[in-house]
Parts: structure tokens; C-alpha cells; sequence
């Protein structure tokens, strides 16, 4: 089954913590609509902890009939200090009301990542975890990631493979 990946729209700052722009919003208002029009059905949105990927996956759950949304610390972009590190607890439910909350995190949020080095290798293991899971539920997934997981998936020639098996062409 198809993995949907989808990088955050467009933000309002460059700022770490930037939330979706107007523009940002009518992004993935979109993308949640073309998606819908595909008849995708999927059980579940998985996302990074930052605003703008959850607010990402809103606009998608909303168009595809508010799919829960659960949040995996490991689509976090790096790198990241012990400061930046997220507790998923602050997300409201007013805030975010499709997040599952009773949803736990295969990954502990990342901790003292300084490089690419100690990036990428959390992430490509992040998107072996997505694509196994879509494989394993034989179900379609959608994902709100940052540009970091797709490139560590090109690092890892067997993940490069399963990455082609579980994605679909671009919309």
C-alpha cells in the first residue's frame, strides 16, 4: 500500500517553532482536497511535533473526513538540543482536536543531535518504521515530514528500495 508523504506548507517565519502561512494553510487545504478526490482512505495521519506539519495534517485529516492524527517524534527535523526537544503533552485538543491522544510515540523525542550525522540516521530508521508500518497494515498512510527524512532515505540504499516499493508519484 501507498505511503503519502507530505512536507509542511508554506510557513510564515524561518524561525524553528513557525507556524503555516495564509499561504501555508491554502497549501494543504489543497493537497488535502486532491487527495480526497484520489478516494484515499487511510486509518491514521502520522506527523512530526512541529505546529506547522500538525497543522498540516489538520488541513489533510479535514479533507479526507478527520482521519486521527497520531505524532511520532522521530519525523522531527534536526539537528536539535535537550531546549528544542518537544513534549507532545502540550498539544491541546482545542489546538489539535484529530490528534489520538491515546497514541504513544514509537520514538523518544531526539536528544543532542548536532549534524546530519546524527540526523539522518534517525530518520531514515523513522521511515523504515512508516513504511513497514503501511506494509504490515496493509493500508494506505498519509505523513506530514520535513525535507530531512526524505533525504536521509537516500543515504540507505535498502531503504532507497522500500521507499520506491511504498511511495506513489507525486502529486
Amino acid at each position: 500500500m501507498p505511503v503519502y508523504i507530505c512536507r509542511h506548507g508554506d510557513r510564515e517565519t524561518l524561525h524553528l517553532h513557525s507556524r503555516l502561512s495564509t499561504l501555508g494553510m491554502e497549501q494543504t487545504r489543497g493537497l488535502g482536497r486532491v487527495l480526497a478526490q484520489q478516494d484515499i482512505i487511510c486509518p491514521f495521519i502520522v506527523s512530526s511535533v512541529y505546529d506547522r506539519c500538525l497543522e498540516t495534517a489538520v488541513q489533510i485529516s479535514l479533507e479526507l473526513g478527520s482521519v486521527p492524527i497520531r505524532v511520532e517524534h522521530g519525523l522531527s527535523e534536526g539537528p536539535v538540543s535537550r531546549v528544542q526537544v518537544f513534549n507532545t503533552n502540550k498539544f491541546s485538543k482545542h489546538e489539535y482536536p484529530l490528534l489520538d491522544d491515546s497514541y504513544s510515540s514509537h520514538t523518544p523525542p531526539p536528544e543532542a543531535e548536532y549534524d546530519h550525522h546524527d540526523v539522518f540516521p534517525r530518520c531514515a530508521r523513522m521511515a523504515e518504521y512508516i513504511f513497514s508500518l503501511c506494509t504490515a497494515l496493509s493500508r494506505t498512510l498519509a505523513c506530514t515530514w520535513h525535507s530531512a527524512l526524505l533525504v536521509a532515505c537516500t543515504w540507505n540504499s535498502a531503504l532507497l528500495v522500500l521507499m520506491q516499493q511504498c511511495l506513489i508519484d507525486p502529486l
